[in-house]
């Protein structure tokens, strides 16, 4: 599966692409790969890259870690049931 975002990114933000493979490796075994393309522009770039980098890797670790909760138990993650009580009760609000 591959996609490239191409509303919603900050104007310093020239490209946001990623790109999965997921492949079985065993019985009831899977290992996912993902490229994460991101390209900025040079000066606010420079100055925001690696913030903008600790972010998105802090956000796919989260992300890896509840697509296994999920390929293993069928079942939303309990971190990520509780994210989407929050962000539910603050959209009631």
């Amino acid at each position: 599966m591959a996609y490239q975002v191409t509303e919603g990114v900050p104007g310093f933000v020239l490209l946001a692409s990623n790109r999965w493979a997921i492949r079985e490796v065993g019985e009831n075994q899977s290992v996912a790969k993902m490229n994460c393309t991101i390209r900025l522009t040079p000066w606010l770039g420079m100055l925001l890259g690696s913030m903008m980098k600790r972010k998105v890797s802090k956000n796919l670790e989260e992300m890896f870690q509840e697509l296994k909760a999920y390929a293993e138990t069928g079942e939303v993650s309990a971190e990520k049931k509780k994210r989407l009580s929050v962000l539910s009760r603050a959209q009631a609000a």
